[in-house]
Order: C-alpha cells, then sequence, then structure tokens
C-alpha cells in the first residue's frame, strides 16, 4: 500500500475528539464522534452498537436504528499491551476488569480524510460515554495521525 509509505513522512495533526466514518460490509455509512485516546492499547477502533443477537459467528446489532448483520472475525491475535483477540472477540483490560468485545470487519475506517480499507472494528455500548467511537493508539499510528490536546474538532 502506497499510503503507508507515505504516511511516514507526512504525520497530520488532529484533535483529540474528530470524526469517524465507518462504511459497513453492506455499504451503510455512518459517522461516528470519536475520541482519540493515547492510553488505549486496544487493537481496533470500538464503536458504539446496540448488539441484538449473536448466533453461530454472525452478530446482528443497530448502528443509529439501522439494523445491520456482520460474522464475527475469526481473527486470532495477541498484541503485547493488555490484549488479545480470540476467535473474533478481544479482551481488553479496562481498570481492573476484562471487556469483552466482538470484532467485525469493515469495508472502511476513515478519520480526518485517511483511511483503512478492508478493516476491523470493535463493537461495545458507549452509550453512556460522550462520543461514539474510542480510536486506538494502533490505529492513530497507522493513520499516521498527531493529537494535539488542545484541539477539539468536533462541536
Amino acid at each position: 500500500m502506497i499510503f503507508n509509505k507515505i504516511k511516514k513522512l507526512f504525520k497530520k495533526k488532529v484533535g483529540y475528539k474528530e470524526y469517524l466514518y465507518v462504511t459497513f460490509e453492506n455499504g451503510y455509512r455512518y459517522c461516528f464522534t470519536a475520541k482519540l485516546d493515547t492510553g488505549n492499547s486496544g487493537m481496533f477502533p470500538t464503536i458504539d452498537v446496540d448488539v441484538l443477537e449473536e448466533l453461530d459467528h454472525k452478530v446482528r446489532f443497530r448502528v443509529n436504528r439501522m439494523p445491520l448483520n456482520s460474522d464475527i472475525s475469526e481473527l486470532n491475535l495477541s498484541y503485547p499491551i493488555h490484549v488479545e483477540c480470540v476467535k473474533g472477540e478481544i479482551y481488553p483490560v479496562v481498570g481492573k476488569d476484562v471487556d469483552p468485545r466482538k470484532v467485525i470487519s469493515v469495508r472502511e475506517i476513515e478519520i480526518c480524510g485517511r483511511k483503512i480499507e478492508n478493516t476491523y472494528v470493535a463493537l461495545a455500548d458507549r452509550s453512556h460515554k460522550d462520543t461514539q467511537a474510542l480510536i486506538c493508539r494502533n490505529t492513530m499510528s497507522e493513520l499516521g495521525l498527531v493529537i494535539d490536546p488542545s484541539k477539539c474538532n468536533i462541536s
């Protein structure tokens, strides 16, 4: 991927809150308000969904009242800091607790004009949080984003 080489040369300064656009496998695209969290060592962005049902490696959920279906990823990965992915479920450590989250594949994510195609997101209930999505260090690094903590680009 050519962008991977370019992004190492050109870092992009962004705010600690930005918009995250996710294009799901069925083509539905949604804009989430996102917190870019340098303390988050998760593997993938986490998005707010209402999980309706899980059955036979599939999950039915809603994003902004839109019903969606997706296969649960079959990923098996380990990440050096506080998280692992086993059969499409990540187990990040949140404080003293482990917070299991299903992982699905999506067509694309986009933040500040930077895109990653054919990637993954984790599903969680973030309704009690002030943003609908959480962007981890891994994703920020892959996109070449540098956070300016004095900027919030969401009104």
